[in-house]
């Protein structure tokens, strides 16, 4: 499905990825948010190298498929050259080959024990719908038409 908010750009629609760096603004709790998303090819690395001298933190997006790539790594040493705090958000998980476990181990096994999981998915694949937010213990279910989550008490 072509749902990309920041690929504009008759290119970027056309290979199904960003091509150039785009800002993209929230407000989350009275704060003004802005994110850049930038090429996840490591053809267009200009453009997150430049993005990184301007930002606080990199999101790094890593597919529940097929987990930590050579890209993955590319761009962390960026950051690691930039002296960023880094956020992996794992995406992908509502697909059938989707191995959350998997990816989190070569998180941590490429990244080392900074890596700390904050939400766990409880089921991955195609009824992907709930999520554990493991600092607040709290269970957040989706209906298959998305929007709100239900919110009730994680089980341990």
């Amino acid at each position: 499905a072509q749902n990309t908010v920041s690929d504009y750009f008759p290119v970027e629609k056309e290979y199904g990825y960003s091509v150039f760096s785009t800002i993209i603004q929230t407000e989350w709790m009275d704060k003004k948010l802005n994110f850049i998303d930038c090429p996840g090819s490591d053809d267009f690395i200009g453009g997150v190298v430049t993005s990184l001298n301007v930002t606080d933190t990199a999101l790094i997006l890593v597919n529940a498929h097929y987990g930590v790539e050579v890209g993955t790594n590319n761009h962390f040493r960026y950051t690691e050259k930039f002296d960023k705090p880094v956020i992996f958000v794992v995406n992908q998980l509502d697909h059938d080959k989707a191995d959350f476990d998997k990816t989190l181990e070569q998180l941590k096994d490429n990244y080392g024990s900074k890596v700390v999981q904050i939400q766990y998915p409880v089921n991955v694949g195609v009824g992907f719908n709930e999520v554990v937010d493991v600092l607040k213990m709290k269970l957040y279910r989706w209906k298959p038409d998305g929007g709100v989550p239900e919110i009730g008490r994680a089980h341990v």
